[in-house]
């Protein structure tokens, strides 16, 4: 059973991203936009606005998206992931570094190491990488397509045809990141939904393996240490047994793991 944090533990997190009260309000719900509709600048709200719930609103059930908190109260690191994916929370995991390598330890220890808030935080980082795994990344093709498209416009002095290729560049970019970011949602919040692994032709890395496997323990339960002294739990040995190796080599890869967490 995944680790469930608190509307404290979401404060803190968001308290020093600088975030709270200006785009983010809390109640005990969770966390809500902090910013209203503005038509004037309606593009600029509404994504400040964003939930991950509006990626889901055209399944059936779903909840209205208006009344679905950003980020629940309690939540888990894989909504926690979700909620950082665009919007308000892409700046609050901007702070807290690259989702290749993050969280970086300066903007993590910004955070009450006595606090479980700085786990949520890690296990996201980690949940996001998983989830990337799954779905990859977004098309970079069709971002480089609109760039150019732009560029092209710009430096046409606002030519009508530049104008209408930047603009059906802009939609097929629109089009293309929206599906990625409903496929990383429904990976993180439904992980029974999620895109089938991309065959890649390489195995993955020191680095991946070792992240997999962290997060593996993290969801068979255990609780994983927040420094790099602390013994790890007993029950990694079933963990080993479940991916048939030994407890030996589980315990080097969580060692070197937790090394680049917290050894920095």
């Amino acid at each position: 059973m995944e680790a469930e944090y608190n509307i404290e533990h979401a404060r803190e997190i968001l308290e020093q991203s600088g975030l709270l009260g200006k785009y983010l309000l809390l109640d005990e719900r969770g966390v809500w936009p902090g910013i209203e509709r503005d038509l004037l600048l309606l593009t600029e709200t509404e994504g400040l606005r964003w939930r991950p719930a509006r990626q889901l609103q055209h399944l059936p059930g779903a909840p209205e998206v208006k009344d679905t908190p950003m980020l629940p109260n309690p939540f888990t690191a894989r909504e926690l992931a979700a909620f950082m994916l665009d919007g308000a929370g892409a700046l609050v995991a901007d702070f807290y570094g690259e989702w290749d390598d993050g969280p970086d330890p300066d903007s993590l220890r910004a955070i009450d190491p006595d606090s479980k808030a700085r786990r949520a935080v890690t296990e996201a980082f980690t949940a996001y990488r998983m989830a990337i795994e799954k779905v990859g990344k977004y098309d970079m093709d069709a971002l480089a397509r609109r760039d150019a498209a732009h560029t092209a416009y710009w430096k046409s002095s606002n030519d009508k045809a530049f104008s209408k290729a930047f603009e059906d560049a802009q939609a097929e970019w629109d089009a293309a990141y929206q599906a990625w970011l409903t496929k990383m949602v429904r990976c993180l919040l439904e992980p029974q939904a999620a895109a089938p692994a991309l065959h890649v032709a390489t195995e993955p890395t020191q680095e991946q393996r070792q992240t997999y496997r962290w997060q593996l323990c993290i969801d068979a339960g255990l609780t994983m240490p927040e420094d790099t002294y602390s013994h790890l739990p007993r029950g990694i040995g079933k963990v080993a047994e479940s991916l048939g190796i030994t407890r030996q080599a589980l315990q080097q890869d969580l060692n070197a793991h937790r090394e680049r967490l917290f050894g920095k």
